[in-house]
């Protein structure tokens, strides 16, 4: 006598394996750390509050707040949300001041309580 599976039965892990083949071959992983920050908006205005000498192509000091493939003082500038409000750059979330630091410059008191300073690579 022979013994025969219910079609249910033989259907189940069928699915099961071709669900997951499709989550494995669909899903590359996790993304490795946070998306790329936008687009410098306004970026010719940005430009123009830039310290005399600095530009967005000018290498930076790495710093965990821009993350940590940040390499230039744009890209900084893009993952705070960089924008200009009065005759000053701020951070597009909190409104802080940005603070471009050239290198051997000491920061002063109030530039000191600002998270939000880039510092210029050597």
């Amino acid at each position: 006598m022979t013994t025969t599976r219910s079609p249910k039965k033989r259907v189940a892990p069928v699915l099961l394996g071709a669900v997951l083949s499709a989550m494995l071959a669909g899903c590359g992983g996790a993304p490795e750390g946070p998306p790329p920050p936008p687009p410098l908006q306004n970026q010719e205005e940005i430009v123009a509050h830039l310290p005399p000498g600095v530009t967005l192509d000018t290498p930076i000091v790495p710093n965990e707040l821009f993350g940590e493939k940040t390499k230039t003082v744009g890209e900084a500038l893009a993952s705070l949300h960089a924008r200009v409000q009065g005759k000053q750059l701020v951070d597009g979330g909190m409104g802080q001041p940005i603070r471009i630091q050239k290198p051997g410059e000491k920061p002063s008191k109030r530039a000191k309580r600002s998270p939000m300073t880039i510092t210029i690579a050597e």
